[in-house]
C-alpha cells in the first residue's frame, strides 16, 4: 500500500506539454489574423510590438456616449454605501458612482495641470 502511494505521487509519471510548447509557429498562426501572425513573428525573436499609447484624455469629447467599463472592487461597507446612495438619489449603482466620480477626477485633472503644467480641462462641475 504504501509503495502505491508513493507512485501516485511520483513526478516521474506527470506528462511533459514539452512537445506542445515546440509546435513551429506555422502550425499555430493557421487562421491568425494579421495582429496575431505580427504577434507570433515578434514571439519568435522575443520582443513585443509596442501597443499604440491612449489618446491623451483631452484630445477626446466629453459627451462622447459612454462604451467601456472597468472593473472596480470595493469591500462590503464602500458597496453599502454606494447602494444607499443610489436608493436615496433613486439611480443605478453605475450613475451613481460615474456622479460622484467623474467631478473629483475632473478636480484632480485641473489640480494636476497646475502642478505639471498645461492644461487640464478638467471641467470642475462640483
Amino acid at each position: 500500500m504504501k509503495s502505491e502511494s508513493k507512485n501516485l505521487f511520483s513526478l516521474s509519471k506527470i506528462p511533459s506539454n514539452k512537445a506542445k510548447r515546440e509546435a513551429p509557429v506555422e502550425t499555430v498562426a493557421v487562421g491568425a489574423t494579421e495582429t496575431e501572425r505580427e504577434f507570433i513573428e515578434a514571439a519568435k525573436t522575443h520582443t513585443v510590438p509596442r501597443a499604440q499609447p491612449e489618446p491623451d484624455f483631452r484630445s477626446l469629447d466629453p459627451e462622447e456616449r459612454p462604451t467601456r467599463g472597468i472593473n472596480l472592487r470595493f469591500n462590503d461597507y464602500e458597496l453599502g454605501m454606494l447602494r444607499y446612495l443610489a436608493k436615496v438619489d433613486d439611480r443605478s449603482l453605475q450613475q451613481t458612482i460615474k456622479r460622484l466620480l467623474m467631478p473629483a477626477a475632473h478636480r484632480a485633472a485641473d489640480d494636476a495641470a497646475q502642478h505639471h503644467g498645461g492644461t487640464g480641462k478638467g471641467r470642475s462641475t462640483a
